[in-house]
């Protein structure tokens, strides 16, 4: 994705912003009429590919696909259809990395390594909202995508994810100790910097 002619670029009081991790979004600010314009790219000849959106403002927006308008997003409405305390997860493993105490890491989560098998950022990480350090998943690392997801949690926060296979390794970089919980059940404890590995790593 990329910026279109009508974004807000890095010099306005609120620069329109790009996130090309999984889940890939747009983040931006919008007011008195005004328009944000971006470019997507994939899907096949015709396709037109599905975008959610969350409007956390006061103005109703109007979301255009190929210059067709495709939905109206109310006030405080949006991507909680789909991504919210309500929605069920899309993988059968649910996984919760918790910043227990003080301090701050980045961390980074693996699953089974057997053809693809995406880790899905779920209600509670930080993709979808302003956010200094988003969390992300299956990571494309030299075009080549792993079966992978990562963030940062801090002061007690709780990032959520989701995965059809058990995880098997993850990564601790940082000043906080983290639990793991891999559908509720304490999967490890992971000192500042430290790493744990479980079953066959992606």
């Amino acid at each position: 994705m990329r910026l279109g002619p009508e974004a807000d670029r890095e010099n306005a009081k609120y620069p329109d912003a790009i996130y090309n991790d999984d889940p890939y979004y747009i983040q931006g600010y919008i007011g008195d009429g005004g328009v944000d314009s971006y470019y997507t790219y994939g899907g096949g000849p015709g396709e037109i590919p599905y975008y959610s959106s969350r409007n956390n403002g006061n103005a109703t927006l109007h979301v255009y696909v190929n210059g067709n308008q495709t939905r109206t997003v109310a006030p405080g409405e949006g991507v909680e259809e789909d991504f919210g305390p309500s929605a069920p997860p899309k993988g059968n493993n649910t996984i919760t990395v918790k910043a227990a105490g003080d301090g701050a890491s980045s961390y980074r989560l693996s699953s089974k390594n057997e053809s693809y098998n995406p880790i899905y950022v779920e209600y509670g990480a930080n993709p979808y909202q302003t956010a200094k350090y988003p969390d992300y998943s299956n990571i494309d690392n030299a075009g080549q995508i792993h079966s992978a997801a990562g963030g940062f949690v801090a002061d007690g926060g709780v990032d959520s994810f989701s995965s059809d296979h058990r995880l098997t390794k993850v990564t601790n970089n940082g000043t906080a100790t983290l639990k793991i919980y891999q559908n509720d059940e304490l999967w490890a404890t992971l000192q500042p910097g430290e790493e744990v590995s479980k079953g066959e790593d992606s």
